[in-house]
């Protein structure tokens, strides 16, 4: 299966960064898109750079990239 040209390998590997963000940010509770802001995005970027390989922290600010542009395409935040 294919979604924009991406791998299945690749689509799951961006849902669970997708997924760690969002769990870093609103924990167990409501997601509320909405409610993102710079500060939420540097703060998980910065937490994963620390944590990670280069070539992982890489995939975070794309994977990142491409939801937050997902989000603002359909009215959810205003960040893009």
């Amino acid at each position: 299966m294919k979604e924009r040209g991406l791998a299945q390998a690749t689509l799951g590997n961006y849902i669970r960064e997708a997924r760690r963000f969002l769990s870093d940010r609103f924990g167990g509770g409501a997601i509320k898109p909405d409610e993102l802001r710079q500060e939420d995005i540097n703060r998980h970027i910065l937490r994963r750079a620390r944590a990670v390989s280069p070539g992982r922290a890489k995939i975070t600010v794309t994977v990142l990239r491409s939801f937050l542009s997902f989000l603002h395409q359909r009215g959810e935040t205003e960040i893009n």
